[in-house]
């Protein structure tokens, strides 16, 4: 009998009932054809699609009584080997495919979605599954999501597509009736901090600040404490628009260019959102002041900025300037220019 008590191994902070769920899929054969991974940002959606891909290419019998990798078959050493990139590992492992929006480009196209579709259709080089990963598949052009829909209504045996998402209703409604939709939500807390304390050498007080900063994303919180130029990048992104707040559009709008320029995203409408969650934590932060809430804010270390700035704005005003920039994610999501999207937050300032 197989047993589905048996202690997971996923790598996930927060959202363990996703990989439970997962991993008893696996145990009892009730894969999917079509799973949607939606969710904010930093969460966790490409680590845990990774792990399930990884899990499915297994070549152990073990496999379906664990639902856990075995680590040593041939299929596991090339995911060890790929160092976490799907990317690198796409052109690796002959089962696996990742498809992307590529640099520069608006869209995914439809020549990279018949490219992919092509490829699960092959057979299995290890006679296993064939899984595929459409990463930020809200980027699909229109006439990519109208080939893959070809393909959802047509499943093939063994074959696993990953969509992740920030929205689901970014995705034509034909294509999320035809998937399993798995919604990740930020972590609490106490997981990141226990997180940081466990897997990085930090101090209680520094994963207690960290934890704060990430705002319930476990991967942003990894990046702050593991990267001094990622930590650095934030902690300028955050004071620049308090500073912003005191200046000229003229200003606004030079301040606005150099943090686009120092942005190291490979996609600039990524690099463009990252900067609006920042934003929005110092929003946020400025309305929990407003409202007498200082104990809960994000950015504790500019506690001091956020207190003389706070006095700038009537809690009215902050809830107008959050709407800014949630209509400025809306524009990056519509194919509008990154930096004109973030001009348009300067501009309400």
């Amino acid at each position: 009998m197989k047993d589905a008590n048996i202690k997971s191994n996923w790598p996930l902070v927060g959202n363990r009932h996703i990989g439970e769920y997962l991993r008893k899929s696996i145990i009892s054969g009730h894969i999917a054809g079509t799973y949607i991974f939606s969710g904010l940002n930093d969460l966790g959606k490409a680590t845990t699609a990774k792990y399930f891909a990884k899990i499915l290419l297994c070549q152990s019998k073990d496999r379906d009584k664990t639902g856990e990798p075995c680590g040593a078959c041939p299929s596991c050493r090339i995911f060890e080997r790929s160092d976490g990139d799907p990317a690198y590992l796409s052109g690796l492992h002959g089962d696996f495919h990742l498809v992307k929006r590529a640099a520069g480009k608006k869209n995914i196209s439809i020549g990279q979605v018949r490219e992919f579709i092509n490829k699960l259709n092959l057979g299995s080089f290890l006679y296993s599954y064939k899984v595929g990963i459409i990463k930020n598949s809200e980027n699909l052009s229109i006439e990519a999501a109208n080939a893959l829909l070809k393909t959802l209504e047509e499943p093939k045996k063994k074959v696993v597509i990953i969509l992740t998402v920030s929205n689901t209703g970014l995705l034509p409604p034909t294509i999320v009736s035809r998937s399993m939709v798995l919604r990740f939500r930020p972590a609490a807390f106490g997981e990141i901090h226990d997180y940081l304390l466990g897997q990085f050498n930090v101090s209680r007080s520094a994963a207690k600040h960290l934890a704060h900063a990430s705002l319930g994303k476990p991967a942003l919180a990894a990046k702050l404490c593991d990267g001094k130029d990622y930590y650095a990048r934030y902690v300028e992104t955050a004071s620049s628009f308090l500073l912003a707040s005191f200046k000229d559009l003229n200003e606004r709008i030079m301040i606005t260019d150099s943090l686009i320029s120092k942005t190291k995203a490979e996609d600039p409408a990524i690099g463009a959102k990252g900067i609006l969650d920042v934003w929005t934590g110092v929003v946020r932060d400025l309305l929990l002041l407003n409202c007498g809430n200082s104990d809960l804010i994000q950015n504790e270390f500019m506690r001091k900025e956020l207190s003389r700035a706070v006095g700038k704005y009537s809690a009215v005003r902050l809830v107008g300037l959050h709407a800014a920039l949630v209509r400025a994610g809306e524009y990056i999501d519509s194919n509008v220019n990154p930096r004109l999207a973030l001009e348009s937050v300067m501009m309400e300032l």
